[in-house]
């Protein structure tokens, strides 16, 4: 049994995944696919919705995730519903066109997120920025999740604590008011910061790391790992492989460590960054 058959074969494990994937978006996407390769036979998957373990389960055998070096992410947006596709390619075509069509009636959740990520600045750079924002974000006593990821880390904060905001208020398009956007950028730009990741336009297709699944960085398994602060502190990418984990991290109903936080800290961190 390879180290990715054994860390998803964990029973425990994939029920993490599943709490995270409630009403949301699984991507299923292959890393460094070159276009036009017709030897990598890895399949790029958007949309996948799971909600049982035999679900989830059928979608790995059918792109075989257990063998194959597949990053999984989650989608921001959260859904009142949300279909179960076809593994039929024809059928799933036809699904996601479906779906593509009335999804927006559905959207009810969308939560805040923000990606750092090392690009060439080095480790010591993504380390030294992601702990300034980390500060400014304890400082707020903001109720954020901060999960580290196999380049960076990524912090997010639950739709729940932006309301009365509406789920368009913090993605990007024409109509909203593009909260979300204001944020990253007002942060980025008042701390002189590198390192957090802007290229990607907020919108309600955006999706990040899936926690407890497996990245590869330079050929090797990582965990992406819901931190505590001396993880964090003391963080190491080498620690985060799954056989170093499953002996460091009881991680049965660990969750995803958010920290405590109300909606009018939110309120006023936002009111402080966007004026």
């Amino acid at each position: 049994m390879n180290e990715r058959e054994h860390w998803y074969s964990q029973t425990f494990i994939l029920f993490e995944l599943l709490k995270c994937l409630k009403y949301r978006e699984l991507a299923i996407i292959p890393p460094n696919k070159k276009t036009g390769d017709k030897t990598d036979k890895r399949i790029p998957t958007r949309f996948n919705s799971v909600w049982r373990l035999d679900f989830l389960k059928k979608l790995f055998d059918r792109y075989n995730v257990w063998n194959e070096t597949y990053n999984l992410y989650m989608g921001l947006a959260q859904y009142s519903y949300m279909p179960y596709f076809s593994l039929s390619w024809q059928q799933r075509k036809i699904d996601r066109e479906n779906w593509a069509k009335t999804s927006s009636n559905f959207l009810n959740k969308y939560d805040w997120g923000l990606d750092i990520d090392m690009k060439d600045y080095g480790k010591k750079t993504l380390h030294r920025e992601t702990t300034k924002i980390k500060e400014i974000f304890d400082n707020y006593h903001l109720p954020y999740i901060f999960v580290s990821t196999a380049h960076g880390f990524q912090f997010r904060i639950p739709y729940d604590y932006f309301k009365p905001l509406q789920p368009k208020d913090l993605y990007y398009d024409e109509s909203s008011a593009n909260i979300l956007w204001k944020i990253m950028v007002a942060l980025k730009e008042s701390e002189r910061l590198k390192c957090p990741d802007l290229n990607c336009l907020p919108d309600s297709a955006r999706i990040f790391a899936l926690p407890y699944s497996l990245k590869i960085l330079d050929g090797t398994n990582v965990v992406v790992t819901p931190l505590t602060d001396d993880q964090f502190i003391n963080f190491k990418i080498e620690e985060m492989t799954p056989t170093n984990i499953l002996k460091t991290v009881k991680i049965m109903n660990r969750g995803l460590l958010q920290r405590e936080g109300t909606a009018e800290n939110v309120k006023k961190f936002i009111k402080d960054y966007t004026g």
